[in-house]
């Protein structure tokens, strides 16, 4: 099976998307902000190579690896191609909640129709019921699981989190225009040694 993909902060510390250990070759495009500049950054190289690979022409059929250090929206506005699938491990928490109908909006023009939206999202109903049930007092195991609590739900203030997810949030604001519709939703989901996320694979709607 061959696959273009789009995987959005894709930075160092960031997991690669696992659609590519179901993959024969695929086109990967990482993108994130605080890649250094590269050659491999220039986007209409880029497009050229994706063209030749969804043609299987020549030594650009193979998969390869690209990187870019564009924001999203730069990036989508001027990329000519669309992708299979689109990946957002841990990063659409850190889109503002004013903007994440524009992002989705954005999204859904560079990929694929029948392509998917694949992501890892903090669930904030797991992170509630922690603070909840947490006894600052009495229990000893207090500062560490505040370490995980507060990370998860503000992260640092250079990246903060700016978006609350929940399984219902997910589906609301991913079907709100019509433009995807849920394929699935994994609550508990296992990542980085903890299982406190959701993950989820959206469908472009045609």
């Amino acid at each position: 099976m061959r696959r273009t993909i789009l995987n959005i902060g894709a930075g160092p510390g960031r997991i690669k998307p696992e659609i590519l250990n179901d993959l024969d070759k695929y086109f990967l495009v990482n993108l994130d902000v605080y890649y250094p500049d590269s050659d491999s950054s220039d986007i209409k190289e880029m497009g050229k190579w994706h063209d030749m690979f969804e043609q299987e022409i020549g030594a650009a059929s193979e998969s390869s690896i690209w990187y870019s250090n564009k924001g999203w929206e730069e990036f989508i506005s001027q990329y000519r191609y669309s992708f299979d699938a689109v990946t957002i491990y841990r990063y659409l928490e850190h889109v503002r909640m004013t903007q994440v109908p524009y992002f989705l909006y954005m999204i859904s023009t560079i990929v694929k129709p029948g392509g998917i939206v694949e992501g890892i999202v903090p669930d904030y109903n797991k992170l509630a019921k922690r603070i909840l049930k947490e006894d600052p007092l009495h229990d000893k195991r207090f500062e560490t699981d505040n370490i995980l609590t507060t990370t998860e739900l503000l992260n640092e203030p250079e990246d903060p989190h700016a978006s609350i997810w929940t399984f219902e949030r997910l589906q609301y604001f991913f079907e709100l225009e019509g433009r995807f519709h849920v394929n699935k939703i994994h609550e508990n989901y296992y990542f980085d040694g903890r299982s406190i996320y959701l993950k989820f694979i959206m469908d472009r709607t045609v």
